[in-house]
């Protein structure tokens, strides 16, 4: 079950399911690796491929909201692009929600 809210502030719990490619990128030319770590993953690392003066990759994810930071040269960092929230424990981690409601 997923809470969605339609264009007046309604909330709508309704049932998604499928899969959705998200690429996810970090800019940087200075970077010497970046990965990003999640619920997606259990929050292990997954390498991101550098391209230019930017990291990125392209991860399948079932539909739903996910948590997840930036792993930058080994700190786990937020990207101020993604909105951000705290989870149980109080970490902040960004956040993206896959799929149409």
């Amino acid at each position: 079950m997923t809470t969605c809210w339609d264009e007046k502030g309604n909330e709508n719990n309704v049932i998604i399911s499928g899969k959705q490619n998200k690429n996810f990128t970090w800019d940087s030319w200075n970077a010497r690796s970046v990965a990003i770590a999640g619920t997606f993953s259990d929050w292990k690392p997954v390498e991101l491929i550098r391209k230019g003066n930017a990291w990125t990759t392209d991860l399948l994810l079932e539909y739903g909201s996910y948590d997840f930071k930036f792993v930058v040269d080994g700190n786990w960092v937020c990207d101020q692009r993604w909105p951000r929230r705290y989870d149980n424990s109080g970490n902040e981690n960004n956040f993206s929600f896959h799929g149409d409601c």
